[in-house]
């Protein structure tokens, strides 16, 4: 097993990981990840399931309960079992899928499901500490939290995390958590990139290119913004507008990073988070001039505009 730290997470994994390893001294993990036989994995639930989630798009998945604990199913394509402890995942790979499916999966929804049944929130984001202040950039899928992240990490910011971000509310502050050292960003975003040489990447099984910038953190930071990223034809300059706490409630509520929650504790548990987290933390909705992510001065334009 490999040992890794991620979202303050420690975890003993046979699965590898996109995140800081840990040290094996001393090391106690939160939870252990092992491989388990392969086996078809159904596209469907079992018949009586006390399901706790389930979402049908982009891609099948559900959580569900049974008497040897939890089980996470990815229809037809990876099963993850999971002690009534939390402390042990077991992963059951369908029989053509491959290895590296479970890398993603695993970092991405196994993690935050877990983290929320933890009672821990976790947001759609991905972040980055630039300027000795740590900014999130929140939102779903193809929004451009990651290509934004990537392109403050060109310019000299420290990766935080990418897709998953862990916070916790404080009475004067949120916390956030190191999570994944790499950015995933799509093949045709990745090409507008000119990636310094410290920077190093490689192709994934579903077409991404996995980014890792030279400069990362692996502590937790106070959340300085949140950014829900809009871009815009006719603009010549990022510009910011603060919502209000309502309106950033309601808006960050549009981009949960798990579809599908029926449990009604846990989804107690995010509606206090959220309505506290907007209370301590600025969110902003950026407005960013269309095809602007390929610009050399879009992160020193858009830090100008968060700061103002």
């Amino acid at each position: 097993m490999r040992y890794f730290e991620t979202c303050g997470v420690r975890v003993a994994s046979d699965v590898p990981l996109s995140c800081s390893e840990a040290l094996t001294e001393h090391f106690v993990p939160d939870v252990r990840v092992r491989w388990a036989e392969r086996r078809r994995v159904p596209g469907y639930l079992p018949d009586g399931a006390d399901v706790l989630a389930h979402c049908v798009l982009p891609h099948g998945y559900a959580l569900f309960r049974d008497d040897a604990g939890y089980v996470v199913r990815f229809f037809g394509t990876c099963d993850f079992r999971i002690a009534t402890d939390l402390g042990t995942i077991d992963v059951h790979l369908a029989p053509e899928a491959p290895e590296e499916v479970a890398e993603i999966l695993l970092a991405g929804n196994v993690l935050t499901l877990l983290l929320s049944m933890r009672g821990e929130h976790v947001l759609h984001a991905s972040a980055v500490a630039m300027r000795g202040k740590t900014i999130a950039f929140v939102g779903g899928s193809g929004m451009g939290k990651s290509t934004l992240a990537a392109r403050m990490c060109v310019a000299g910011g420290r990766l935080v995390t990418d897709d998953v971000l862990r916070v916790r509310v404080h009475d004067d502050h949120v916390e956030c958590f190191a999570g994944s050292t790499e950015l995933r960003l799509r093949a045709d975003v990745g090409r507008d990139f000119h990636l310094p040489g410290q920077f190093t990447r490689r192709t994934t099984c579903d077409g991404r290119w996995a980014v890792t910038p030279s400069l990362h953190t692996s502590r937790p930071d106070p959340l300085f913004a949140i950014l829900i990223p809009m871009f815009r034809a006719g603009l010549t300059a990022p510009r910011c507008e603060r919502l209000s706490s309502h309106g950033a409630f309601i808006a960050l509520a549009r981009y949960p990073r798990i579809l599908g929650w029926r449990d009604p504790r846990i989804r107690q548990q995010q509606f206090e988070a959220l309505g506290a987290l907007v209370e301590r933390v600025p969110v902003l909705v950026a407005e960013i001039p269309e095809g602007a992510a390929g610009s050399v001065t879009l992160a020193h334009d858009l830090c100008t505009a968060v700061w103002r």
